[in-house]
Formats: C-alpha cells, structure tokens, sequence
C-alpha cells in the first residue's frame, strides 16, 4: 500500500479553491495578472525556499511566521526532512485552505452566471 502525504493530500484539496479565487479576480480585475505576478516573485524570495530559518530575528522571523507560502511549503518539507508530523503548519494550511473554499463557494454562488459576460 502506497504512503499518502497529508500535507500533499492537503495541498491538492486546497488547489481548486485557490484557482478559483485567482480566476475570480482576474475576471473581474484584468489587470490582477500583473500584480499577482509580482506578489509570487516577491512571495518566492521571502518564502524560505532559497534561506534556511533557524530562528533569526529581523525580516526573517516576519518572513517566516507571516508568509502563507510558508506553511505550505512547511507542511510537505517537515515530514520528509525531519521524520515528524509539523501540526502547527498542517492547521494552518487547513485554516487558509478553508477560508479559500468558503470564499470560492461564494463566489461560485453569486456570480456564476454573471461571469461569462466579463470574459
């Protein structure tokens, strides 16, 4: 029997929500496209993906603690570098992934119909 990740698992359920807030706000925001661009650029850089956090003090701890990105990354990274369940980043990343489905489903909801007139 094959080993799921939980926070792989997570991350594939919180993925359609997420495109679907982001292409909510490219319809109706042509222009979002540019500033989502940047935002993932600088989001790449503040993420530690390229630094290791080690408890630094400075932009590092705010990078660290305050970054969305972060805990996705963290709830993947965790379990294979350290060999231990990270249940701080998991609920994070449960609450962020919750808060996305419930703001798609309302999107969903009320301009569903409306949307197919502004593409």
């Amino acid at each position: 029997m094959a080993f799921v990740d939980p926070g792989l698992l997570l991350i594939v359920l919180a993925t359609p929500a997420i495109v679907t807030v982001f292409a909510f706000l490219g319809a109706f925001f042509p222009d979002a496209q540019f500033i989502v661009g940047n935002i993932m650029r600088v989001g790449t850089f503040l993420t530690p993906v390229f630094w290791a956090y080690h408890g630094q003090g400075g932009i590092q701890n705010y990078a660290y603690h305050w970054n969305p990105f972060t805990y996705f990354l963290e709830v993947v990274r965790a379990p294979i570098a350290s060999g231990e369940f990270p249940m701080h980043p998991f609920v994070v990343t449960a609450y962020i992934s919750l808060a996305f489905w419930a703001i798609a489903l309302l999107l969903l909801g009320r301009y569903r119909k409306r949307v197919v007139f502004l593409i």
